[in-house]
């Protein structure tokens, strides 16, 4: 798919924004009620930049009644629905018709580029995919049957993030696949383990990771000691697609004409291009739950300048953890994922979760590669994580069977509900 001109994607995205907000005025109830209460005319809305003046929406409000966000336009049969993984409540409901996912089908192609670029086939080839049964990518490629004939799909094989790492071993040594997809949180002990223990007879092409987060020193380390490169993708059942890395790995290039993303701070105003806010998104194409100004939940750092690869979208140049899984310190400080990711950076180390016991009391869990001595690995993990949290009480345990929670993601920082 050739690159479109920065001014082609702006012009499109904002039809549709337009489109979208005069669906949402006479066919939503949520939004109907909302422009009347708002005294707003929804003709007002031109371009994406003009969202800004709607009220943020949070899932707590589509939790409360999912159909008052459904579009009354679009029929019962005209759409499949996708439920979110859950992880930090009940799984929301997201009702996606069949013009949205055919839409999504089409933007793969753009992600299919990064990948094709070191080796793998456009076309056919072998995939592994390592996921948990109920992940939005398998409810999509549920939905997706017999909505498109797609010719020359890869032959894939699926492994559960419940499987021991031994079954995921075999399933690559036996597929031999020319693309590992899965997991973020999985694939990294699973290949970290692998490049400790001596690596695999057959190594994939690349390995692509999303669903949850995998840490930058992880993604260096498996780089480093097994030469496989490591993209990622970024995406929600909220609004399926959202981003991908590029070949030159500078961050998430973000479908600016699929969705629309903007990072906010805690009023709600969006914060300037590089700072960290929380990810608000609308998306563009779907008529079946409509959301506009949505909070995701993600905190990230969003960039507008031009990128060495060509593209024009804007870059979503970190993602640095979950609202939901950020410690706040007395000193009022904010602990974020990926500083406790940083404390962790010990070779031995292939996962962590901080646990915020009482007020200034954490427990920090490692899970190491089980040959490696973790006695070292312990003590280091524990000096840094006592000055990250400004001398609070840390005690780090050892937890081999640290795992993944509701829907396969995985946690590392459970801050005090």
């Amino acid at each position: 798919m050739p690159l479109r001109p920065a001014d082609e994607v702006a012009r499109a995205r904002d039809e549709r924004v337009r489109a979208l907000l005069a669906e949402a005025a006479a066919s939503v109830p949520h939004y109907r009620e909302l422009f009347r209460e708002l005294g707003l005319d929804p003709r007002e809305i031109r371009t994406a930049d003009d969202l800004g003046r709607l009220p943020l929406l949070d899932r707590a409000a589509v939790a409360s009644d999912p159909s008052r966000l459904r579009s009354a336009a679009v029929a019962d049969d005209d759409v499949s629905v996708v439920h979110t993984s859950g992880v930090t409540g009940e799984p929301l409901p997201v009702a996606h018709d069949r013009a949205s996912l055919l839409r999504n089908i089409v933007w793969s192609r753009r992600e299919s580029k990064p990948v094709s670029t070191f080796g793998v086939p456009a076309f056919g080839g072998s995939v592994v995919a390592v996921l948990e049964p109920e992940a939005t990518a398998r409810q999509v490629d549920r939905a997706n049957r017999g909505l498109a004939w797609r010719p020359g799909r890869p032959k894939k094989t699926i492994v559960s993030t419940d499987d021991p790492l031994d079954v995921a071993v075999a399933a690559i040594e036996k597929a031999k696949p020319d693309l590992v997809v899965g997991f973020g949180s999985y694939l990294e002990i699973l290949f970290r383990t692998v490049a400790a223990q001596g690596g695999l007879a057959h190594l994939p092409k690349v390995i692509r990771y999303g669903a949850d987060a995998m840490t930058g020193y992880g993604r260096g380390e498996i780089e480093r000691a097994l030469g496989v490169p490591v993209l990622g993708g970024y995406g929600a059942a909220e609004s399926l697609r959202l981003g991908y890395v590029c070949e030159q790995r500078t961050g998430f290039h973000l479908h600016d004409d699929l969705v629309h993303v903007v990072a906010v701070d805690e009023t709600g105003a969006a914060v300037p291009d590089g700072t960290t806010g929380e990810l608000v998104i609308t998306n563009l194409v779907n008529r079946g739950t409509v959301l506009l100004n949505y909070r995701l939940g993600d905190l990230g750092r969003i960039e507008r300048d031009a990128c060495p690869c060509g593209r024009a979208s804007p870059r979503l140049v970190e993602i640095v953890g979950r609202t939901a899984d950020v410690v706040r310190l007395p000193s009022g400080r904010r602990i974020t994922p990926d500083e406790v990711a940083r404390c962790a950076e010990v070779p031995e180390v292939v996962r962590f979760q901080l646990l915020e016991r009482a007020p200034g009391r954490f427990e920090l869990r490692l899970r190491t590669v089980e040959s490696a001595p973790a006695d070292g690995a312990r003590a280091a993990v524990a000096a840094h994580a006592r000055v990250l949290l400004e001398g609070a009480e840390v005690e780090v345990v050892l937890d081999q069977s640290l795992s993944a929670g509701a829907g396969g993601k995985f946690r590392p920082v459970v801050p005090l509900s």
